[in-house]
């Protein structure tokens, strides 16, 4: 029987449940964040049980990030989190992984001397734009070593992040363009199309100029699907994380 895994993560701890498929609640624990407590839980899940698994970060989560790991906190929660734990989950994995990335991944290049801008000049748009990069190398890198991997891009989406981002500036806030936006409903279409497709692997779900419509096969610029750039964000994951599988 599959399992669903849901983690809502803040600052110093996490709300983890695991739910069957029929809706039969296994496990609902509050733990505290990190590596370790999260490596006993999932060592804690039947072995072989088909596992989907969704987070949600606050942003409280990606200061402590930043504090007690060293990670740039747009990489480390977009990026280096969703790597370790999809290796702390490893084999459990059966079907597939799906990270949803954006369209600001077009702005970005990888600086692998320097992934955590520790001596870069800070920039937190080039810090996003370059873990959402990453997600799409990650997806690369996960097909190439026989994964079902997808990437998916929700576009232009009228949530509270895109709210808070407007908040304060009364000419983004009086905007018409909110009229424009997908509804988040519509802004999940994607990632429920990834969920669900029979694609090949390493397939990007995107709509119609990475912004409004329905989700379709969108090509990938280059750099986002580089095998030996893929191949080498995995390898410098596996040390940061210290997690590897595969």
């Amino acid at each position: 029987m599959s399992v669903y895994v849901g983690i809502d993560v803040h600052r110093k701890r996490s709300q983890v449940a695991v739910v069957t498929e029929d809706g039969t609640v296994e496990l609902n624990k509050n733990v505290v964040n990190g590596s370790e407590p999260m490596l006993r839980l999932i060592g804690d899940l039947p072995s072989g049980t088909p596992v989907a698994f969704e987070a949600a970060f606050g942003w409280g989560w990606l200061v402590q990030l930043l504090e007690d790991y060293g990670f740039e906190p747009h990489m480390g929660t977009n990026h280096l989190g969703h790597f370790a734990l999809t290796c702390l989950l490893g084999d459990k994995i059966k079907d597939r992984v799906i990270s949803v990335a954006s369209a600001m991944y077009l702005f970005a290049r990888i600086h692998f001397d320097d992934l955590n801008w520790q001596t870069r000049r800070y920039s937190k748009n080039a810090a996003y734009s370059e873990s959402k990069l990453a997600n799409l190398l990650f997806v690369q890198e996960l097909a190439n070593r026989g994964m079902r991997a997808y990437a998916s891009d929700p576009g232009m989406t009228d949530t509270g992040i895109t709210r808070e981002i407007a908040a304060g500036i009364p000419m983004a806030e009086r905007s018409p363009v909110w009229r424009l936006l997908h509804t988040p409903a519509q802004g999940a279409r994607a990632s429920l199309q990834a969920v669900t497709t029979d694609l090949p692997s390493g397939t990007y779900l995107a709509p119609r100029f990475n912004q409004w419509g329905k989700p379709r096969v969108t090509g990938l610029r280059k750099k986002a699907r580089d095998p030996v750039a893929a191949r080498q964000l995995w390898e410098l994951s596996a040390e940061l994380t210290g997690c590897d599988w595969r």
